[in-house]
This record gives C-alpha cells, sequence and structure tokens, in this order.
C-alpha cells in the first residue's frame, strides 16, 4: 500500500511538472542563466538557510524545551508549514504544521504563559496599531 502511494505521488508530480514546463523556451532560459551572478545567488541561499534553521531553533525553544523532537526535523516540519502557507489559502500551512508536530512529539506540552500571552496580546492589538491616525 505505502509502494503505491508513493508511486502515484511521483507520477503525479511527473505529470504536473510536464504541464508546468511546457511551452518554455530553453535556449532562453540558458541564455538568462549564463548571465546570473552566482557569488549573490550562492549568498542568498545561504541566508535563506540560516533563516528558516533559526525559525526551527526558535520553535524548539519556545515550544520544546525537552528536546521531543530533534531541530532537523523540526526544520522540516516548519518548511512544509511555509510551503502549504504559500501555496494554500487560509493559512492551512499552520495547521498543517501544528498536526505534523503532534504526531512527532511524545507530548506536546502546553504553550508557557508569557510567550502565548504576549502574543495573544499583541494579535489583539495589532489592528489599532495600523489603523491610519
Amino acid at each position: 500500500m505505502k509502494r503505491t502511494k508513493v508511486w502515484i505521488g511521483i507520477g503525479v508530480s511527473l505529470i504536473c511538472l510536464a504541464l508546468a514546463l511546457r511551452g518554455i523556451q530553453w535556449g532562453q532560459v540558458w541564455q538568462h542563466l549564463g548571465r546570473v551572478h552566482y557569488p549573490y545567488l550562492v549568498a542568498a541561499v545561504l541566508i535563506l538557510i540560516t533563516g528558516l534553521g533559526a525559525r526551527a531553533f526558535r520553535w524548539q525553544l519556545l515550544f520544546f524545551p525537552r528536546r521531543d523532537v530533534s531541530r532537523t526535523r523540526l526544520f522540516a516540519i516548519s518548511n512544509i508549514g511555509y510551503l502549504l502557507i504559500n501555496i494554500l489559502p487560509a493559512r492551512v500551512g499552520d495547521l498543517a504544521r501544528a498536526y505534523l508536530i503532534s504526531r512527532e512529539a511524545r507530548s506536546v506540552p502546553p504553550m508557557r504563559s508569557p510567550p502565548s500571552s504576549w502574543s495573544a496580546s499583541m494579535t489583539l492589538c495589532q489592528p489599532c496599531c495600523s489603523w491610519p491616525w
């Protein structure tokens, strides 16, 4: 059953990839790639990965002080959440992230009161603060 799901996923991915890549003029793609400043590209990718790693580390500090979930697994789960936030409406990625973490952790601790109360108060005050006075 699991192997069948993998092959179905690969098939759907290949079909979507073929649909996404049709009509692309590859000569122009290679021409533009020849003009890329690769040091800037490498720096941007390193900054992106460092930022995502810092966010996963923050999640580990805030929610899992007992180290139930490894930092590498939190990195993967948070990136899955960001992917889903970008492609699905209504921030479904946050729900997916919570679901994946609940499956991974042995016991999900309740949120500690200082961060959760601060977050809730800032969420409630944000519309008032952004009102154009």
